[in-house]
């Protein structure tokens, strides 16, 4: 009996036109960085297959233009925090350039809420990066503890079947984002470097970019021995991710 082809999403017609339609497609490759994690592209992939099949393309548009308003804002947010104050010489226009400058930022930051409330609404993967950006945008604002609380629903990724693929993203995503806001605390350091270790051994979408991250912020002996073991167990468990740590593995080796 001959082997079940397997569906290549990568060339599917019907995959190759979400990728251009979809707002989430680009924002993913235009903010990788961002998010930390380089393989999140092929996920996405399956989503939006698997969208194409169960949803009408009616409500898929409408949450890609709701997906799109929560980016253009988030971004506007991002603009507004990272204005600078008034330099103007005349006390009165500083403190009135000031203020404007918080109106409009409470102002954004309360179109940011309402949108991600109605996107919360929508089909996946839409509703489901709703709580990533909850989380992010608390943590721009400060809150590292209500970013933190609003991830830890996410702490059991690994327990999700690795054969439910498309449902692994998010949590992932999530996990991954939530170790990174540890490692800049001094309480939560350590806890957050244990994430990393355990993302770079398990995780399908963040293992790169957590073992990256994990040899970034090490800074002893003890700890680039650590996380030369985890790179080069992760480049002979996934040969396909040997370039992107190749570096890094050369550096911790030499160091």
């Amino acid at each position: 009996m001959a082997a079940p082809q397997q569906h290549d999403i990568y060339t599917d017609p019907a995959i190759a036109k979400a990728k251009l339609d979809d707002p989430v497609f680009k924002f993913i490759l235009e903010n990788w960085q961002k998010l930390l994690t380089a393989a999140i592209g092929a996920a996405i992939l399956v989503f939006l297959y698997n969208g194409y099949q169960t949803s009408t393309r009616e409500t898929q548009m409408r949450a890609a233009d709701l997906f799109s308003k929560v980016r253009a804002t988030s971004q506007e947010l991002e603009r507004l925090r990272s204005l600078p104050p008034s330099i103007a010489q005349d006390e009165k226009e500083r403190a009135a350039a000031d203020e404007k400058q918080k109106k409009d930022l409470a102002e954004a930051r309360e179109k940011f809420d309402q949108q991600l409330k109605a996107l919360a609404e929508t089909p996946a993967p839409y509703s489901e990066l709703t709580v990533v950006y909850k989380a992010l945008a608390l943590a721009y604002d400060g809150d590292s503890a209500g970013a933190l609380q609003s991830l830890a629903k996410f702490s059991n990724w690994s327990d999700i079947s690795e054969s439910n693929i498309a449902a692994r993203l998010v949590p992932e995503l999530a996990a991954l984002i939530r170790a990174r806001i540890m490692i800049d605390g001094e309480k939560t350091l350590s806890e957050g470097r244990a994430a990393l270790v355990t993302l770079a051994s398990k995780s399908i979408f963040a293992s790169s970019s957590a073992a990256l991250t994990l040899a970034q912020i090490s800074t002893s002996d003890a700890e680039r021995a650590e996380a030369l073991t985890v790179l080069e167990a992760l480049a002979q468990r996934s040969p396909e991710q040997s370039d992107l740590l190749r570096e890094e593995i050369g550096r911790l080796k030499t160091r």
